[in-house]
């Protein structure tokens, strides 16, 4: 009896032992539950900063021309053409209006060109404070017959540079959409301006013949496009058309293939390395 009620006890002792083992068990296994939950909510929230800029990036840095980009663009899916690239130009002191600098205003220190290899460009100035200035509205191109006019060009380049658009320097930025545009920007710092292809404003007509000879000129992959406008005598129509990427010939010639909406080719341009545009039709005849 002794033993029995002995063994009852133990037992007992050893029931109550084990309970509470195994509350111990279990307020261990929820206390790594519990970290492991908040080390996952940390790697969330690392992740999340991650994917967001929060500060302006460095200064002439691919990703910084890509923060201003989107800063105008609002999305990479506004972007004029998904495959253009753009190359950062020091604007400061140059004229808007590069055809007659003396009947122009020049830009402040500052300004920056993301110049294209087709017809979009942005111009920007970094206003050091958070802010950015855009002049969304200068043209590419000065087609326009009244460019001709020096007052009208005076005036009409000093009203765009007093009505650009300031706005904050977007920092909430995906960090993928900042990546993804960053590798659209040719380089980090900045190149010097050249000026404008020729000494003409773009307001002439097409050439009647199949070339047009601009032997002086250097054809480069920057300035390809604008060969190509200056010969049409008007900018490339993307709406109607799709303008393939630029290609270099190991002749040095460069060229691209126009294509209508619905992805046919309907001609092409090649750029000899004199200058010289020759136009194609969709069989590669010269037209």
């Amino acid at each position: 009896m002794w033993f029995l009620g002995n063994n009852e006890g133990d037992t007992q002792q050893s029931q109550t032992s084990n309970h509470n083992n195994n509350t111990e068990n279990t307020q261990n296994q929820n206390a790594q539950n519990d970290q492991k939950m908040n080390n996952g909510t940390q790697q969330n929230n690392q992740t999340q900063k991650s994917n967001k800029g929060g500060d302006v990036y460095p200064k002439n840095t691919r990703e910084y021309y890509a923060q201003v980009m989107l800063t105008s663009f609002g999305d990479y899916n506004q972007l004029p053409n998904a495959s253009m690239t753009y190359t950062p130009v020091d604007m400061s002191g140059q004229s808007v209006f590069p055809y007659n600098p003396n009947a122009s205003a020049h830009y402040p220190d500052g300004v920056v060109r993301l110049r294209t290899s087709g017809i979009a460009h942005v111009i920007f100035k970094d206003n050091n404070d958070g802010t950015i200035t855009f002049y969304d509205n200068i043209p590419a191109k000065f087609q326009e017959a009244e460019w001709q006019d020096e007052d009208y060009s005076r005036q009409e380049t000093e009203r765009l540079l007093a009505n650009g658009r300031t706005v904050p320097i977007n920092t909430n930025l995906p960090k993928e959409d900042i990546d993804y545009v960053a590798s659209l920007i040719t380089q980090d710092g900045l190149t010097s301006y050249s000026g404008p292809v020729n000494s003409n404003t773009g307001s002439s007509s097409s050439s009647s013949s199949a070339s047009s000879s601009l032997s002086s000129t250097k054809v480069t992959r920057s300035n390809v496009i604008d060969l190509v406008e200056d010969y049409e005598g008007h900018l490339l129509d993307t709406t109607k058309y799709t303008f393939k990427e630029p290609a270099q010939f190991p002749d040095g010639r460069w060229g691209f293939s126009i294509l209508d909406k619905s992805g046919n080719l309907v001609g092409s341009y090649i750029i000899d390395t004199d200058g010289t545009v020759t136009k194609y039709d969709e069989n590669g005849d010269p037209i």
